[in-house]
């Protein structure tokens, strides 16, 4: 009876370091998968890597952000988000846009947040129309980014929109 409890105490015992080791591997590996995610090599293959802004994409952020910085809005927080089927342009997070810069299809536009009642005021010359996808919104057609200069007072009416909703749900 003696062996069996030493046998026992020993199987145990046994079993406590496999555990442990196995934690300990468990936790190495997390620490790899989460190393591997911070510092991904860009010359690895990725199935949905987001595609890099062009050019016009940047022009236009450029221009939307010398916009909102002089109407006092701080600089740096003005940032974008390229997506494969438009670019976003957000205040202080990626998913709180103001506007939306579509190049892809056949005619160049970009989608605020405000109503195309609004829009068509604020914009003659262009043509507006309602976002079917997102009611309260307007698309608004351009023929190039640089156009987003003569449309400064829909970036800066967006923007507000944006930050008057941030206000209304904290």
């Amino acid at each position: 009876a003696l062996d069996d409890n030493e046998t026992d105490e020993e199987d145990a015992e046994a079993l406590r370091k496999t555990a442990k080791a196995n934690q300990k591997t468990q936790l190495q590996i997390g620490l790899l998968v989460k190393d591997d995610r911070r510092h991904t090599d860009d010359s690895s293959p990725e199935i949905n890597k987001t595609p890099a802004p062009n050019h016009e994409e940047l022009a236009m952020y450029e221009a939307v952000r010398e916009i909102c910085h002089k109407a006092g809005e701080d600089a740096k927080k003005i940032i974008y988000k390229e997506t494969a089927s438009y670019f976003n342009i957000s205040y202080d997070r990626p998913n709180r846009w103001f506007i939306r810069f579509c190049a892809d299809g056949k005619r160049k536009n970009i989608v605020t947040r405000i109503p195309a009642e609004q829009a068509e005021k604020m914009a003659p010359g262009f043509k507006v129309e309602s976002v079917k996808w997102n009611a309260g919104t307007a698309r608004i057609y351009i023929k190039e980014a640089s156009q987003i200069t003569e449309l400064s007072e829909i970036v800066k009416a967006s923007l507000s929109i944006l930050n008057e909703s941030k206000k209304q749900h904290t």
